[in-house]
């Protein structure tokens, strides 16, 4: 991540419905798209939205998938990334005057239960999607689920098959909580988004202490000038074949641009003899 990036750099799209890869402006923060986004929830049979970065190969990970449940006017939001969190504590908040948030079970059962009980292809759909728990599949609605990749009744019956099997009960547990981002970060203004992020807890208290302004301004500015880490190749591949994406864009969000790895030398190198060999 380059150094003078910053919260105003994020900029959000969205998809509604998820089949129609129409890009839409989502805006700029969890606010604005909720506000610009969960309205088209109420259009007749739209049931989904898929919000996330418009640079995605920067920020992966960072999305949310939302299901309109119209009747109750709740919204269910599916993902572990920060950007799905501060979506939910947006609705609880009421800050989507007539919406509120579709709130799921407190003990949670890892998505990856139901995979061993359903078809590949259906298996292949919900991978695609940011389901983090069965708790979520379950919760969302049988016409939101068939917009996801072309899933069809078939698929549908199949995942309400799998999410009341007793074996999948085996796996219920907590999931990981993730550190979250604050929004807007502070003094998000006066540096990039990486030291943003790295400094988060230090920089919220440095906000609520009296320090005399010169000596916030000489902090400040000894952190923006701290080098940003390069970001491990290594790590990000672990990550990625894991699938940890939320943590994966946690780690890039905190880090520069991976360093380049050295080029293996060609086949065809002549090896030079050593320097006291005899000719």
């Amino acid at each position: 991540m380059s150094r003078g990036m910053n919260s105003s750099v994020l900029r959000l799209v969205h998809y509604t419905p998820i089949g129609a890869y129409e890009q839409k402006d989502a805006g700029r923060s969890a606010l604005e798209a909720l506000s610009r986004v969960v309205p088209r929830l109420l259009t007749p049979k739209t049931y989904t939205a898929r919000i996330m970065a418009a640079d995605i190969e920067k920020l992966p990970g960072v999305e949310a998938l939302l299901f309109g449940l119209a009747e109750a006017r709740e919204v269910h939001i599916v993902g572990g990334s920060w950007l799905a969190r501060q979506m939910r504590d947006l609705l609880r908040a009421g800050r989507i005057p007539g919406w509120s948030l579709h709130e799921l079970p407190e003990t949670t059962t890892p998505v990856f239960a139901l995979f061993p009980l359903l078809p590949a292809v259906t298996v292949t759909a919900l991978e695609k999607c940011p389901f983090t728990t069965v708790e979520e599949v379950a919760a969302a609605p049988d016409e939101g689920l068939r917009e996801l990749h072309r899933l069809g009744a078939k698929g549908v019956a199949a995942i309400r098959d799998a999410c009341a099997h007793p074996a999948v009960r085996e796996f219920t547990g907590r999931p990981a909580v993730f550190p979250d981002l604050a929004d807007p970060p502070p003094f998000g203004h006066r540096m990039n988004l990486a030291h943003q992020i790295r400094y988060q807890g230090f920089l919220e208290g440095l906000l609520h202490r009296s320090f005399p302004q010169t000596a916030v301004n000489t902090i400040i500015r000894a952190i923006e000038a701290e080098p940003i880490p390069p970001a491990d190749p290594l790590v990000v591949l672990l990550l990625e074949t894991a699938g940890a994406m939320d943590l994966l864009a946690y780690y890039v969000s905190t880090h520069g641009p991976a360093a380049a790895q050295p080029e293996a030398p060609s086949d065809d190198t002549e090896s030079l003899p050593p320097a006291d060999s005899q000719g």
